[in-house]
Formats: C-alpha cells, structure tokens, sequence
C-alpha cells in the first residue's frame, strides 16, 4: 500500500442542495416557470465558475491536484427538486439524491393519484439515468416509514442540509406546512448558520441570501413572507449582482480562513500581531525518523502508571500506528503484516469510511502525539534541570572538591543552563505547543465525521461559551475548515438502509464509546487514573521535600555549638561538624528547589483538572454505552428493527460531546507557556 509523505489535501469540492415546492406551489404559468429555472441555473452556473476560478488562479491552494467537484443534492421529488437536478446534471454536477424511502416505496410519490406532474415516475428514472452517464450518482436510500411521512421527509431534508454548503430554497413565502416543509428546513438550516438563497417560487426574481434565522421576517404570521433583497432594475446588473453573491459565498467556504488573532496580543519579530494559523505549515509536515523527545513518557510511567516501559525512538508509518482503530480490507492482503487469528476484516461500512478518512486523521493525530511529546518534554526537563543546577552548582563547596572538579561542575551547571534556554527558543520558535494543541483539534474533528458520515452527514459544531470569546470562535479555525474540506469531498455512502445497515453505524458508535478494553470510555479511564496519580504522587512528594527542609533546618540549628544543651558532655567534631554543615546547607536549597519544580510540572500538567475532566467524560460514555445496550436490546426483541431516525441523535450528541471536550481542553492548555522557562 502506498504511504503518504506529508499531510493529505482534500480534494476541491461544493455542494448545492435544494429545498423547494412541488407543482401545485410553483407557477402555473410557462414564463414563470421558464424564469424561475433560469434563476436556479444561473446559480449552479456561478457556483461552478467560481470553482473552476479559484482552481485555476490558486495554483499553491491547500486542497489537492485532483480535479475538482461539483456535487448537487436533491431527492428528486416533483417541483423545484426536478428543476434543480435537471439543469445540475447538464452543467456536469454530480448528483447525490437523498430519498426519504426505499425507492420503491418512494417511487409510489409518482404515481396516481399523488403524482402532480406527467409521467412522473418516467421522468425520476430518467433524471437517475442521466446522472448515471454523466458525472456520477449516488442514493442514499433512507429507512422511513410511510405512516409517518411527513418525519420521513423531514429526516430526508435534514440529510440535504447536512450535505449541502448552499442551499437553495424556492419557497413561496407562506408558513410551514409541518415536518419536512421547505419554509422548516430553511429555517433548520438557518440555525445551523448554513447559507440559504431564498429564491421567491411566485416572484422568481426576487431573492434574498439568508444567514441567520432573523433574516425570515413574519415566518409565523399569516401574511406571506418576500424577500427582502434590493435588485436593479438592468437585468445585466441584476444577473451581476446574483454572480456576486453567489461567488462570495463560495468563496468564503471554499478559501482557508484568515488567521485568528492571538488573544494576549502576541507580537511578532517585525511587532505585528502574531497570527496563530498553522494551515501552511500544517501541509508542509514530514513523519521523522526518530522521536527524540522521551523525557515527558519516562516521566509519566515513572510517576503514573504501574508498569514501566521504555518508549519507541523509532517512528513507524503513521496510518500503520492508527490502523488497528481504523482497519480497512485492504490492510489484510499486506503479506508482510502479521495479523493475528482473531482479526476479522472490517465491514463494509467500516471500510468505506476508514478508506477515505484514515489517512487524514493518522497525520494530525501522530504528529500532533510528537509535538505533545516535545512540548511536555521541553517543561519536564526544564523544571528538573532547574532543580540540579542548584545541586550542581552547590555541590563543589558542599563536597570539598578540587579545583578542577569545580570547573566540571560550573560547565556542567552551563550545559543544563543553555539546555534549558535552547527547549525554550527551540519550542517557540516550532511552536511545539500551538502545534499539538491545533492538530489534536483536527484529529478530533475528523473522529467526529467518522461517526456522522454514514448516518447521512452533519457537522461537527464546536461551542464556545460567551464569556470565552475572547480565545475565538472554532468554527473560524483553519482546522474546522479542513475538517469541512474533507467532509465535502467525502460526501456519504451509496447506500440502501436497512436494519443490518442501521446495526452496523450502532457497532460504528459503540466501537468509539467504547468499553472496558477499549474507545473513549477505556482512554478516559486510564487517563483519569493515570492523571490522578501523578497529581497525587508529585503533591505528596513535594509536600515531603519540603518538610525534610524543615527537619534539615532545625537539625542544622540545633547542631550549632552555641545552641547545644549545656548538660550535654560531649563536643561534636568540628570537621565532622563543618561536612554535616555543607550539606544540610545543600540539602535546604535543594530539596525546595525540587519540590517546586514538581510543583511547576503538576501546575503545568493541569494532571488534577485532567482526571476530574476524564472522570467526568468517562460518566458521560458510560451513559452512552447503556443508551447503546438499550437499542439493542430493543432491537432484539422484535419489531421491524432499529430505525436511522434512533441512532442519530445517539451518534450526534456523542460527536457533540467530544467535539466540546476537546474545544474546552485547547482553552484550558491555550494559556500554558510554550515552555516553562
């Protein structure tokens, strides 16, 4: 299998979904209708020419050689839904038709008496046919039940909304009409701070680029809503106007996010304000050799853990590290890999998502284990090498030695000096800690579209709290635009829903919540016991070298010839009293020394908020595993099986949950120093 060399790129791609009305809400008249098609295709026109601008005039642009692709989702129902997917599939759009059935069964949408339009069913498959020959098609056949429709197709605009980065509503203005309305789905997609372009089904040229959900004005009053939008009276400044709108929005999903500023006002070498945006570097990566950096391992086995090993110096192939936790079919036919007799190859659900994510999750989440590893290296031996230079420093006077064992001693002392100043000019300037906080968010990110993707899309939606505003909003972050990068490349399974379906995205789940023996539950176990003991361990030992020094004190007082009881009868040599002198003298400098240097780890460490976080997270999986228990057992027991409608929440607010662990970690280590100089 071929290796990656440096950091995947995404290939370029944008989505256009649709929402709309069937016939009898659309114009009865051809002009109208001619008119409102036009505006749909001048849309999906500017859509590709921005793309294809942005691909030619970009050629350093972080995203892939591969040629780039233009992706239209529509179900296909009568209406709008036909019209959009018409001209996309003659503009060379590839076509993802989400439908709220079985095709079967949603093919009886088109048949007498519920069809609206002739041959209704003739023109779905030729719509399907046509996208087959052109640039590609894939169904996602949805598991809804017919008696109770209207949730059905609302789970299917949900799906639209997920895959979509421009959604397209041809609305006529009027109240929602109940689940799965286009008037509730454009108002869902508001909320989820998804671009709308609310184009009037009875005025189609009129239109209006929504944002917000406050942009909808009387969406709950009788009167019909129109868009609020000023337009020209020249048509060629009105088509200009439409080109410009579109194109922006583009733009700004498709172009990497201007740095965020740094929150303390950082200043750079020229006095700039320093950007925190790692996204050029981020590509530029290369997996090395040798892991150098085992101080902060040895460190926390030592201090934390039962068991001792020594860490690998060697760095193997970084898909090869994830590979156990991300296992593709391919990986069994490798020759030269020992698999043990229990290995099963993936499903094929597994495969079709791990093929297409594994490689972009390995590279954050290994080179950012490196940069972690750097980083609490640099401040280990920071703080202990600051703890021996006093030893080192005292230790000629205290151990009477010769002249030429001082001179070792100083040029001893200077090398752990200049140690300790190059960790710290190294480790800024590699930005070790930025690095590992950044491509940890990434990694995360993209653990979050791996449980999503099969269940027809979504985001993950980092939130951050008001009053943390001032560290900047995630979803403005170079690896939240990856991550979506990524997510519109990959798009969702081809794929028929059924039970067996909808039990293996529930194994999908359960394998990242995990048990006893392995996923989040298990790493959030050990974390929070490992983390608790070196909080306890290093308190403890702290706490015990300063009370020597109280006891080296007061035995060093009470050792003084002037303060010696006078009944006692006898006199303490003075050479043996003079030697015990030098080193309880060294004994008071250095054991405090050591002990705040313990201390500096543990405060720098954050060990003890760290395992009262895993605590915490550690409940919320074990809830999540009952949750899973209980939809198996319900499964179990009979019925028509476990339904998509059930596992998406479940799958969504186990992504949510993770996705607002990580974002809270990077503000609470944000702050930290790039080393503990």
């Amino acid at each position: 299998m071929n290796r990656s060399t440096s950091p995947p790129r995404a290939v370029l791609a944008f989505r256009v979904g649709i929402v709309g009305h069937r016939p009898n809400r659309l114009p009865k008249d051809k002009g109208s209708l001619d008119a409102l098609r036009q505006m749909v295709r001048n849309v999906l026109e500017d859509v590709k020419a921005e793309l294809s601008d942005y691909a030619r005039s970009s050629p350093a642009m972080p995203y892939s050689t591969q040629p780039f692709i233009l992706r239209a989702v529509s179900p296909l129902a009568e209406g709008a839904d036909r019209i959009f997917a018409d001209e996309a599939i003659a503009l060379g759009y590839e076509l993802l038709c989400p439908m709220p059935f079985s095709q079967e069964e949603f093919e009886k949408d088109f048949v007498s008496p519920d069809s609206l339009e002739p041959n209704s069913q003739e023109r779905f498959h030729d719509l399907l046919r046509r996208a087959r020959q052109g640039s590609g098609i894939t169904t996602f056949e949805l598991d809804g039940d017919r008696s109770a429709a209207p949730k059905a197709y609302a789970l299917a605009g949900r799906v639209v909304l997920n895959q979509s980065d421009l959604l397209i509503a041809v609305w006529d203005g009027y109240r929602p009409a109940g689940d799965g309305s286009t008037a509730g789905t454009t108002r869902e997609a508001l909320a989820f701070q998804s671009p709308v372009l609310w184009i009037d089904a009875l005025v189609p040229k009129a239109w209006q680029l929504l944002h917000r959900p406050d942009d909808l004005k009387n969406l709950e009053g009788s009167e019909r809503c129109v868009p609020q939008g000023k337009y020209p009276a020249d048509p060629v400044a009105a088509r200009k106007l439409l080109a410009e709108t579109v194109r922006r929005v583009v733009r700004e999903e498709i172009a990497p996010p201007t740095p965020l500023s740094d929150p303390h006002g950082a200043k750079d070498a020229r006095g700039a304000e320093a950007s925190r945006s790692l996204e050029a570097d981020y590509f530029c990566e290369r997996k090395p050799w040798f892991n150098f950096a085992m101080a902060w391992k040895l460190f926390r086995d030592a201090v934390g853990s039962t068991s001792f090993r020594l860490p690998r110096v060697f760095v193997s192939d970084f898909e090869t590290q994830v590979r156990d936790e991300w296992p593709i079919r391919d990986d069994f036919g490798e020759t030269l890999v020992q698999k043990s007799d229990s290995a099963t190859p993936p499903s094929a659900l597994d495969d079709w998502v791990n093929q297409r994510l594994r490689t972009h999750f390995a590279w954050p989440d290994k080179r950012g284990d490196l940069y972690a590893d750097a980083y609490r290296s640099g401040y280990v031996l920071t703080y202990l090498l600051s703890a021996l230079a006093v030893f080192v420093a005292l230790l000629p006077g205290t151990a009477g030695l010769e002249d030429d064992a001082q001179t070792v001693c100083v040029a001893i002392e200077f090398v752990m000096l200049l140690i300790i100043l190059l960790l710290f000019v190294i480790g800024r300037g590699r930005r070790w800690h930025e690095r590992w906080m950044e491509y940890r968010l990434l990694a995360e990110l993209i653990r979050q579209l791996r449980i999503l993707i099969p269940l027809g899309g979504g985001r993950p939606f980092p939130r951050t709290p008001a009053h943390l505003g001032l560290y900047g909003n995630l979803t403005g972050t170079w690896m939240y635009w990856h991550m979506r990068a990524i997510a519109r490349a990959t798009g969702i399974p081809g794929t028929k829903v059924s039970p067996e379906y909808v039990l293996a995205c529930l194994n999908y789940v359960d394998k990242i919540v995990g048990g006893p023996h392995q996923g989040q539950l298990k790493f959030q176990e050990d974390t929070e016991k490992r983390s608790e003991n070196i909080a306890h361990r290093l308190h403890t030992t702290s706490t015990t070298l300063f009370v020597l020094t109280l006891l080296g004190i007061a035995a060093h007082l009470l050792l003084e010839p002037a303060l010696l009881p006078h009944w006692l009868d006898f006199e303490i040599p003075e050479s043996f009293h003079m030697g015990l002198d030098r080193w309880l003298v060294m004994a008071s400098a250095f054991l405090p020394a050591l002990a705040a240097a313990l201390a500096g780890i543990s405060n720098q460490g954050e060990f003890a908020r760290l395992a009262k976080r895993s605590a915490a997270m550690a409940g919320y999986f074990k809830g999540f595993a009952t949750q899973i228990a209980a939809l198996r057992s319900g499964d179990a027991q009979g019925g028509d099986g476990l339904k998509l409608s059930q596992v998406i929440p479940l799958a969504g607010e186990v992504a949510e949950v993770m996705v607002d662990e990580v974002a809270d970690w990077r503000i609470v280590f944000i702050d930290r120093p790039p080393t503990a100089g």
